[in-house]
């Protein structure tokens, strides 16, 4: 429910004060909660697994637009590797299908959500998508599969009126899995490091981002966060080490320190106005 509404409200706090007062009390609720859960505050509760790098949009204000990373699929025991290390952690925080592709192009989206949600049952998994190809069908297919919600970004920029019939169409406990949100060329967007230009350029007073998220990309590599389209900022790969042994290392642990504090010393960093809820 928090992260719904934190969702929601990410985009729509204009006061840049106000905005980092929110911010600070989402990540106090978060670590109570992580305390609650591990017994720590210095582990994520959010993991983004990229299981294909494809997109069928090159919406303005996205990378995807001007750069091209190719047409990949993670392979299924690469995945189940991941999962099965969660697992073993006693992870129980969010899963979510995204990094800078649609997910639902992956055709085997459903085996994959099948195995997560019976390995971690405690988990709950979003799928962030542009909704383009999320008929009534695959909607069933993808609940059935494990899927608590859905996060719908609809491109103003290139409407899809099918996908509001299809919404429409929903009861309203179905309507309740799908959270909308609509981007116009013209939104407060983030630079993605510097790669997309905005008018609003606002640097970001902290980052909890790399304290909080973990994102593994089509390749098993642990980037930085959801800013590094290219992932430069590789802090290792999940085919070579596990989960926890990356997440501990000593230069990444000091680097969530310092972007906790707002000490940024990556160039992406210190380029980026995303704002981080």
């Amino acid at each position: 429910m928090i992260k719904r509404l934190a969702y929601k409200l990410n985009r729509s706090i204009k006061n840049t004060d106000f905005y980092n007062v929110m911010s600070r009390m989402y990540y106090l609720y978060i670590d109570l909660d992580k305390l609650l859960k591990y017994g720590t505050t210095d582990m994520f509760d959010e993991i983004s697994i990229e299981t294909t790098s494809v997109c069928n949009r090159k919406c303005s204000y996205c990378p995807v637009s001007k750069y091209d990373r190719g047409q990949h699929f993670m392979e299924m025991e690469l995945f189940k590797k991941v999962i099965d290390e969660l697992k073993s952690i006693g992870y129980k925080g969010d899963i979510v299908h995204h990094f800078y592709a649609e997910p639902l192009l992956d055709k085997r989206l459903e085996k994959f959500l099948e195995y997560e949600k019976n390995k971690l049952p405690n988990s709950k998994v979003r799928i962030y998508t542009n909704g383009d190809f999320l008929t009534k069908k695959r909607f069933k297919s993808l609940v059935s599969a494990g899927v608590d919600s859905f996060y719908v970004t609809l491109h103003m920029e290139k409407e899809n009126p099918g996908f509001m019939k299809f919404y429409n169409s929903l009861s309203n406990k179905n309507q309740s899995k799908i959270i909308l949100r609509r981007l116009y060329p013209e939104s407060l967007l983030s630079s993605r490091g510097g790669l997309v230009e905005v008018k609003h350029k606002e640097i970001k007073k902290f980052c909890g981002f790399p304290s909080h998220n973990v994102v593994i990309d089509v390749h098993g590599n642990f980037v930085l966060c959801c800013e590094d389209y290219f992932g430069k900022n590789k802090w290792g790969n999940v085919k070579k080490e596990s989960i926890m042994e990356i997440w501990n290392k000593k230069r990444f642990r000091k680097l969530r320190r310092d972007t906790m504090k707002g000490k940024f010393e990556l160039d992406i960093c210190k380029h980026c106005t995303n704002k981080d809820i």
